[in-house]
Order: C-alpha cells, then sequence, then structure tokens
C-alpha cells in the first residue's frame, strides 16, 4: 500500500475477469497468474470445485467463482487464464487455492473515492463482500475466507509432492 501525496491510502490492485462479471482484489492476494491448464477431476465435489491442479510442487484446488455464486458453466475464453492466491487463514492444509479468469488482469491503484460501493442484489451470496464501481468497472470484491473455509470443509486444501 502507498500513500499519495494528499496522504490518500492507494491499494494496489487486480481486476480479475470471470464470465459477465470481475473480480477486484488487492494484488498481494495473488501469487501468480498463469496460462489455463484442465485441473484433474475431483470426485463428489460440487460444480463449482473443477478439480486440482499442480502449482510449483503443490496441489492446489481450482474454483470457479461464477459456480460459487451458482451461474452456470460457459464457454472458456481462449484468454482464460488461473489466478493462483495465498491463502491468509494460516491453514497448513490450504497454502493456495485458485481460481480461473477469462482473461488477463488487469492491474490499476484504487482509492477509497476512486470506487463507489454499489447496492447488493445477493446479500445472501456468502463469498461476496460488496460489490463496487471502480474506473468505470462494476466488480466484485469476493470474501476469500469463506473461499478458503468452503474448501477446508470439503476436505481439499493442497499438499505437497
Amino acid at each position: 500500500m502507498a500513500q499519495s501525496d494528499t496522504s490518500e491510502l492507494l491499494i494496489r490492485c487486480l481486476l480479475l475477469p470471470l464470465r459477465g462479471m470481475k473480480l477486484l482484489v488487492p494484488n498481494t492476494c495473488v501469487a501468480e497468474v498463469a496460462p489455463y491448464e484442465a485441473p484433474v477431476p475431483t470426485p463428489h465435489a460440487p460444480a463449482w470445485m473443477q478439480g486440482m491442479l499442480l502449482w510449483r510442487g503443490s496441489s492446489v484446488p481450482l474454483v470457479s467463482y461464477e459456480g460459487l455464486l451458482g451461474s452456470g458453466e460457459g464457454v472458456r475464453s481462449s484468454q482464460a487464464r488461473i489466478a493462483v492466491f495465498n491463502s491468509f487463514g494460516g491453514h497448513a492444509a490450504l497454502p493456495f487455492f485458485a481460481l480461473e479468469l477469462q482473461g488477463i488482469p488487469r492491474l490499476l491503484q484504487a482509492t477509497e473515492e476512486s470506487m463507489t460501493r454499489r447496492e447488493q442484489e445477493h446479500a445472501d451470496l456468502a463469498p461476496v463482500q460488496c460489490r463496487v464501481v471502480v474506473e468505470g468497472d462494476e466488480a466484485i470484491i469476493p470474501d476469500l475466507d469463506i473461499i478458503e473455509g468452503m474448501l477446508l470443509q470439503l476436505g481439499l486444501g493442497g499438499s505437497r509432492r
């Protein structure tokens, strides 16, 4: 995080493109953005759990954020990517998890003044912290702690190989 000349807090963020929506996250949450590769399916997992990826010697769960919100799967973009997230819950079983993206993330610097909070249409959607408009783009700020908790409940923490 940085301070501007007017003492306004700047947060370096990534705008992550999904199917029909965008996520806004601090860039410190994302360990790496990599080209899409098909995961190994996980038997008996919910539809939002796409499977497991091998990333830097670790088995990492790949999640469809749209699936978490109950949206149906669509056609995968030719520019699909995977964003590997650092887990901040301190769980040794889940140091990382990944989300499927539908394009290349965009870097931006957000301030409190550059974001407008939107009314929650679906306040009951657990993995949504809030909805905002930033630099003209509507975005969801996801609740990453809830996603981590859902993965841990499924017993889908990653493992070292």
